[in-house]
């Protein structure tokens, strides 16, 4: 087996990442009875890219600009924070890497997130 590259981050920086991906899926899922996430990566050139993809309630158009936004949340009051997305944003930036979404309401959300490769080190 190849070993994967390294990136410009942390493991504790990765952790809050997948863990507020996958809690923003299950979170969009409440209710639904076919449940789906599929979490895939692709070692492309020079960065690693991650992709989220779920079936859930998807994301408002007029909200797809505020989601990475401080405090911004559409659950109802006392049920989210609206830190989570804005969190993952400020660790892929800070590694170097992008990460946008795209959504269709009431169909889901993929977010595709891409870090760059440390080339001076392997994991």
């Amino acid at each position: 087996m190849d070993e994967l590259p390294s990136i410009y981050s942390n493991e504790k920086d990765l952790e809050q990442l997948f863990f507020a991906l996958v809690d923003n899926a299950i979170q969009a899922a409440d209710g639904k009875n076919s449940r789906q996430l599929i979490i895939s990566g692709a070692v492309k050139d020079e960065h690693i890219e991650l992709r989220f993809a779920d079936n859930c309630s998807g994301i408002a158009p007029e909200n797809l600009d505020k989601i990475f936004e401080p405090f911004f949340t559409t659950r109802p009051a006392g049920e989210g924070t609206g830190l989570g997305l804005c969190v993952v944003e400020r660790i892929v930036s800070g590694a170097g890497g992008k990460i946008h979404v795209a959504s269709k309401a009431g169909e889901g959300s993929t977010f595709f997130v891409t870090l760059p490769i440390n080339k001076g080190r392997r994991s």
